[in-house]
């Protein structure tokens, strides 16, 4: 081609340019691949500029920070390109190392020097018009939105996908959104850094040293030369899934509950300030019954001890699921079900030996009183707390009450020990089998003991 030719063609609109800056290259005969390595493809004003020295930058591409007066603590820093502001000739940079790591700057091409591909970070390489294939767990970083651009930059956690668009749950208090695939880039841990996975950048190179003009007509020529690997070996991060919804917890904490019963226990500990798995996890985790006391602060009807358990139990579950590193989807995650009223449990009866015996709703002297037991009434218990109370066994809501067996739910105290000048309240019953062998019949504290495993 001509050179006015060539000049016509770089000059008209909608048509990629060609640098001419290389050596000329004679179609006529074969060439080593690095010569035409050379020709970079223009992406109109913003795209590949050429730097001092001649080192190309480029969108996408990294670079390091260098040659600053007034921010001389930059200096040093990794970023990458992010686009180019043609109204001061600054580059917008993603700062992804250094002191300031995860701010953007603008900053001169002076200021700016290309990182080849062994240096600090490395684009992921994807074949040309790929998807990348996300998973639940997957880190993200929301780019390209022009509705919400505030949105841009921000990172978050893949949860699953929905239909054409894919669930993210944005870092810190960024809540949930519906991102095309198109807005998701995935974030990759490089050398300790968190990076941004992109299409393949061209690592910037120096022009080979000009040489004498090439003959006309085909002639041998040496072999070219090894090119460097296009990329490096790239850890596979952990994917660790994100820490449950609230909802999530409570539903699996007490299935039975129905739909007005799970809203209206959001609602309450929205008020105490109880909405993520963390808050609800930290009040669980507080000496002493943390939970309802904040729930108290607020003006709150307390939650009950069995559903104080069941969200203990299920909270702990998912902390030794996570301390295990075991990234499971959210479809395979079983669903969990607690049997806060087994009929299987081992019994002991117990016959009233006072005038009465109060049953009550909790193992406290201070709760509701449910029903009254008279003098040599029998009772069967299921369960003992350290401090002399005995939980009799529950009736299920379908079981018909049959002839000796009284199945009723709530607590009774054994012996008051001589408060209100009453003792023993209730004895192990004679003849219906050896009573079990407990480690203390009482101790000296009341409430949670500690144990060892």
């Amino acid at each position: 081609m001509r050179g006015a030719e060539l000049h016509e063609a770089r000059s008209s609109p909608g048509v990629g340019s060609f640098s001419s800056s290389a050596p000329k290259v004679h179609y006529q005969r074969a060439r080593p691949i690095e010569e035409l390595s050379t020709f970079s493809r223009a992406t109109g004003e913003a795209g590949v500029k050429e730097a001092a020295g001649g080192l190309r930058l480029c969108v996408g591409a990294s670079v390091r920070v260098v040659g600053l007066a007034s921010g001389a603590h930059l200096n040093g820093s990794v970023g990458k390109l992010l686009s180019k502001d043609e109204s001061n000739g600054r580059w917008i940079v993603e700062l992804i190392s250094g002191p300031e790591a995860g701010t953007t700057k603008a900053l001169r091409e002076q200021n700016l020097e290309p990182v080849a591909a062994s240096g600090l970070t490395q684009p992921l390489a994807q074949p040309p018009g790929a998807r990348f294939q996300f998973a639940a767990g997957d880190r993200v970083r929301l780019s390209g939105l022009t509705t919400r651009p505030e949105l841009n930059g921000k990172t978050g956690s893949i949860v699953a996908k929905r239909e054409t668009r894919w669930h993210v749950q944005l870092d810190g208090s960024g809540g949930d959104k519906l991102m095309k695939a198109r807005h998701l880039q995935p974030l990759e841990v490089r050398g300790g850094v968190a990076s941004v996975s992109a299409a393949p950048v061209a690592a910037p190179s120096a022009p080979p040293a000009p040489s004498a003009p090439a003959p006309t007509v085909s002639t041998p020529t040496a072999a070219p030369r090894q090119l460097p690997p296009a990329s490096v070996p790239v850890p596979v991060p952990v994917r660790r899934p994100p820490p449950p919804p609230l909802r999530s917890i409570l539903q699996d904490a007490k299935p039975d509950w129905k739909e007005k019963d799970l809203v209206a226990v959001m609602e309450k500990l929205s008020k105490a300030q109880v909405t993520t798995f963390a808050e609800l996890q930290a009040a669980l985790l507080a000496q002493g019954d943390a939970l309802n006391d904040r729930l108290r602060a607020a003006g709150q009807k307390v939650l009950s001890q069995d559903t104080v358990r069941a969200l203990r139990q299920r909270v702990d579950q998912e902390a030794l699921s996570a301390s295990s590193g075991r990234a499971v989807a959210a479809q395979q995650v079983p669903q969990v079900v607690i049997d806060l009223n087994p009929q299987d449990l081992p019994g002991q009866w117990f016959q009233v030996v006072h005038d009465l015996a109060m049953v009550r709703e909790k193992p406290s002297l201070s709760a509701r009183a449910l029903a009254r037991k008279d003098r040599g009434d029998m009772v069967e218990a299921v369960e003992e707390s350290f401090d002399g109370f005995v939980r009799l066994r529950p009736a299920p809501k379908s079981d018909v009450v049959g002839v000796g067996r009284l199945l009723e739910d709530g607590w009774i105290v054994k012996d008051l020990r001589g408060k209100l000048g009453i003792g023993r309240l209730l004895q192990p019953a004679t003849g219906r089998g050896p009573p079990p062998t407990l480690a203390a019949d009482f101790v000296a504290t009341a409430g949670p003991q500690p144990f060892e495993v």
